[in-house]
């Protein structure tokens, strides 16, 4: 069933709710002023769902996620140990400038990351 036609059952339901559960208002606007919005008063980001998909439990294509903090793609070039035993501490990165991968830093939270020497454990995007 539809977006629309889930939001029309649930309706009389949820109606007046005070607790956890409510449904949440439905705002069509253009995306990038409700998202400048929204980060403008504080607020994480937005939900941006297709009205004609169908539910579907998870992450999919039916709806994303726009988040105010800003982001980028990085590659992982290189890897520190952590002071655990089997553990990595730090994994170094690099971003592409023109193409070429160019060293920006490191990301500290990676030591619950286990270090695998079998290669097949590993996954790359190019």
């Amino acid at each position: 069933m539809p977006l629309t036609g889930r939001r029309r059952l649930l309706e009389p339901i949820l109606a007046g709710r005070k607790g956890a559960i409510r449904l949440s208002e439905e705002v069509e606007a253009d995306g990038e002023d409700l998202l400048r919005a929204a980060c403008e008063n504080g607020l994480e980001g937005v939900i941006a769902k297709h009205r004609d998909r169908p539910y579907r439990s998870g992450r999919g294509l039916g709806w994303l996620k726009i988040t105010c903090t800003r982001r980028d793609s990085f590659v992982i070039v290189g890897y520190e140990p952590s002071t655990v035993p089997g553990a990595i501490g730090r994994l170094l990165l690099a971003a592409r400038k023109g193409g070429d991968p160019v060293y920006v830093g490191g990301a500290a939270r990676a030591g619950r990351m286990r270090n695998r020497s079998n290669s097949a454990n590993c996954s790359t995007r190019s």
